[in-house]
Protein backbone atom coordinates (compact mmCIF):
# COMPACT_ATOMS: atom_id res chain seq x y z
CA UNK A 1 0.00 0.00 0.00
CA UNK A 2 1.14 3.56 -0.38
CA UNK A 3 0.60 5.78 2.23
CA UNK A 4 0.51 9.31 2.59
CA UNK A 5 2.96 10.65 5.49
CA UNK A 6 3.11 14.37 5.78
CA UNK A 7 3.11 15.03 2.02
CA UNK A 8 5.55 12.45 1.12
CA UNK A 9 4.64 8.89 -0.46
CA UNK A 10 5.79 5.65 1.58
CA UNK A 11 5.13 2.51 0.54
CA UNK A 12 4.87 -0.30 3.40
CA UNK A 13 2.51 -3.31 4.30
CA UNK A 14 -0.37 -3.57 6.35
CA UNK A 15 0.87 -7.29 8.32
CA UNK A 16 -1.33 -8.82 10.47
CA UNK A 17 0.22 -11.54 13.22
CA UNK A 18 -1.28 -14.68 14.16
CA UNK A 19 -4.55 -14.02 11.76
CA UNK A 20 -7.51 -16.70 12.91
CA UNK A 21 -9.67 -15.21 10.30
CA UNK A 22 -10.76 -12.76 7.44
CA UNK A 23 -13.94 -11.25 5.70
CA UNK A 24 -13.59 -8.56 3.36
CA UNK A 25 -16.84 -6.46 2.41
CA UNK A 26 -17.12 -4.56 -0.63
CA UNK A 27 -17.79 -1.07 -0.90
CA UNK A 28 -21.25 -1.70 -2.07
CA UNK A 29 -22.26 -3.34 1.33
CA UNK A 30 -20.35 -0.88 3.43
CA UNK A 31 -22.39 0.93 6.12
CA UNK A 32 -21.64 4.04 8.13
CA UNK A 33 -20.39 1.58 10.78
CA UNK A 34 -17.84 -0.07 8.48
CA UNK A 35 -16.37 3.81 7.36
CA UNK A 36 -16.66 5.85 10.36
CA UNK A 37 -13.40 5.98 12.15
CA UNK A 38 -11.71 3.43 10.00
CA UNK A 39 -11.15 5.09 7.18
CA UNK A 40 -7.38 4.36 5.92
CA UNK A 41 -6.94 3.61 9.32
CA UNK A 42 -7.23 0.50 11.26
CA UNK A 43 -9.20 0.06 13.90
CA UNK A 44 -9.89 -2.37 16.69
CA UNK A 45 -13.26 -3.53 17.59
CA UNK A 46 -13.92 -3.79 21.55
CA UNK A 47 -15.78 -6.97 22.49
CA UNK A 48 -16.53 -8.58 18.84
CA UNK A 49 -19.33 -10.79 18.52
CA UNK A 50 -17.18 -11.93 15.75
CA UNK A 51 -14.75 -13.20 18.19
CA UNK A 52 -17.05 -14.56 20.39
CA UNK A 53 -18.20 -16.52 17.29
CA UNK A 54 -15.04 -17.88 16.48
CA UNK A 55 -14.71 -19.02 20.18
CA UNK A 56 -17.19 -20.43 20.71
CA UNK A 57 -16.96 -22.64 17.34
CA UNK A 58 -13.68 -24.29 17.92
CA UNK A 59 -12.74 -27.04 19.95
CA UNK A 60 -12.72 -26.36 23.54
CA UNK A 61 -8.87 -27.49 24.42
CA UNK A 62 -8.27 -24.50 21.85
CA UNK A 63 -10.45 -21.94 22.94
CA UNK A 64 -8.48 -20.04 24.98
CA UNK A 65 -5.33 -20.42 23.72
CA UNK A 66 -4.78 -17.55 21.48
CA UNK A 67 -4.96 -13.90 21.80
CA UNK A 68 -7.51 -13.01 19.06
CA UNK A 69 -8.16 -9.44 18.76
CA UNK A 70 -10.93 -8.04 15.52
CA UNK A 71 -9.16 -5.63 13.53
CA UNK A 72 -10.94 -3.24 10.68
CA UNK A 73 -10.35 -0.76 8.10
CA UNK A 74 -11.84 0.67 5.20
CA UNK A 75 -9.86 1.06 2.02
CA UNK A 76 -11.11 3.49 -0.65
CA UNK A 77 -12.31 1.03 -3.74
CA UNK A 78 -11.66 -2.08 -2.19
CA UNK A 79 -14.08 -2.08 0.66
CA UNK A 80 -13.63 -2.82 4.45
CA UNK A 81 -11.53 -5.60 5.56
CA UNK A 82 -11.84 -7.12 8.85
CA UNK A 83 -8.96 -9.71 10.16
CA UNK A 84 -9.08 -11.58 13.32
CA UNK A 85 -5.63 -11.70 14.38
CA UNK A 86 -3.08 -11.25 17.56
CA UNK A 87 -1.68 -8.10 16.61
CA UNK A 88 -1.51 -5.59 13.24
CA UNK A 89 1.63 -4.13 12.12
CA UNK A 90 2.68 -1.41 9.82
CA UNK A 91 5.50 -3.07 7.64
CA UNK A 92 7.86 -0.29 6.06
CA UNK A 93 10.65 -3.00 5.04
CA UNK A 94 13.60 -1.25 7.60
CA UNK A 95 14.24 -3.16 10.47
CA UNK A 96 15.25 -1.51 13.94
CA UNK A 97 17.94 -1.59 16.27
CA UNK A 98 16.58 -4.53 17.71
CA UNK A 99 16.50 -6.70 14.44
CA UNK A 100 12.72 -7.17 14.49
Amino acid sequence: MDFDDDGQKRSASLRFVKQRAFRKRSEIYCTGWHVKDTYDTVCEVEESEWVRELRNDVVPEWRDRWVMRHFMIYIDSFGCLEVVAESAMLDDGTRNSGGT
